[in-house]
């Protein structure tokens, strides 16, 4: 392992344990707003100031982070499994069955999927719980 490989992985470990212990960390809740300081700057009480509702960047950014690094490995991981499963039925069944997921496969290359699923997850309604957002982006984004 070279030694910037060895930094960038003690780096992520880091950011790992950090998110892990995110809540001794943060200065407040995710979703407590300060109603008094919108748009504060930084400052001891809030490291990276504040958004526009009050809330905390730092304690957003923190559990942000936590959700993307869960759910960037779970994709990647859910991904593989339905590759597998289909390359193995191809194989297996061989005849129509092998065309039609070669011919999917070479589609998929061929395309700029993220583009597409991106307007897919934007056309979506915006008045559905965080959790279900959530899940609907990591169906779509592992079948990306």
């Amino acid at each position: 392992m070279s030694s910037l490989q060895k930094i960038a992985a003690t780096l992520l470990c880091i950011i790992l344990i950090v998110i892990v212990v995110a809540t001794i960390f943060v200065p407040a809740p995710y979703a407590q707003q300060f109603r008094e300081l919108p748009n504060a700057g930084p400052s001891t009480a809030h490291p990276l100031g504040t958004d526009a509702l009050g809330r905390d960047s730092l304690s957003r950014l923190l559990y942000g982070t936590r959700v993307s690094l869960l759910l960037a490995p779970a994709a990647a991981l859910l991904s593989t499994l339905i590759a597998a499963l289909l390359g193995t039925a191809a194989g297996i069944l061989g005849g129509w069955f092998e065309r039609i997921v070669l011919s999917l496969t070479d589609l998929s290359l061929a395309l700029p999927w993220l583009f597409l699923l991106l307007t897919v997850r934007a056309m979506l309604p915006l008045d559905v719980p965080p959790m279900v957002s959530v899940i609907i982006a990591f169906l779509i984004f592992a079948n990306g």
